[in-house]
């Protein structure tokens, strides 16, 4: 495992091109910190940097990953939505939200809810996110850091390198970023569903 330490306030690009190449080259499986906390990410795409993250997480084939992008932009690729979800989205991202859709046939089929064939989807202004899904070309696979059975997440960097160490590639560290789980809205439904409370304002959707 490579640590990187990174300040979110003025990331590097050449330091984002290196992480990206690793991702989209080696298949690696990196920590990075985010506006919801730290999360584990690996490339659409990327089987085996994937099943890594699912042992970590101890994730089975009901787990509904989620694709990180920078702008609504990825919408229309990986979606399946009408007019009025689209404008709703509209009006609260970039924000902590992630929101769970029917995937398109753009969305690798290992990255699909195994039964719902569903992606979840986020859209963050965080500059460490921004700088990765430029440098990436596209969006970032992405997941909580946190181990299997455990129900709270990394606060820092330095824990996910003791613990999680020998099955990660790539740390950026950015020093304690406490978590702040996104509100998680389901719109695969006639009515938005809210199956999880957390940083994003839940009024928007019903909650």
């Amino acid at each position: 495992m490579r640590t990187i330490e990174i300040r979110p306030q003025s990331v590097q690009p050449r330091t984002m091109e290196q992480v990206a190449e690793a991702l989209r080259s080696r298949s690696a499986v990196i920590a990075f910190p985010s506006d919801t906390g730290y999360a584990f990410g690996c490339a659409p795409g990327a089987t085996g940097a994937l099943k890594r993250i699912q042992r970590i997480r101890g994730l089975n084939a009901s787990h509904t990953w989620t694709l990180l992008c920078g702008d609504e932009s990825c919408l229309g690729t990986y979606a399946r939505m009408d007019t009025a979800v689209y404008r709703m989205i509209k009006r609260v991202v970039p924000g902590p939200y992630t929101f769970v859709f029917e995937a398109t046939a753009e969305v690798p089929r290992q990255l699909q809810q195994k039964n719902r064939k569903t992606i979840g989807i986020r859209i963050s202004a965080d500059p460490v996110v921004q700088a990765l899904v430029e440098a990436l070309g596209g969006p970032l696979v992405t997941t909580t850091a946190r181990l299997a059975g455990e129900e709270w997440a990394f606060e820092d960097a330095a824990s996910i390198g003791e613990e999680c160490g020998d099955s990660i590639d790539l740390l950026l560290d950015a020093g304690p970023v406490p978590p702040n789980p996104s509100t998680v809205v389901d719109l695969t439904g006639d009515e938005p569903e809210i199956l999880r409370y957390g940083a994003g304002d839940p009024g928007p959707f019903g909650g």
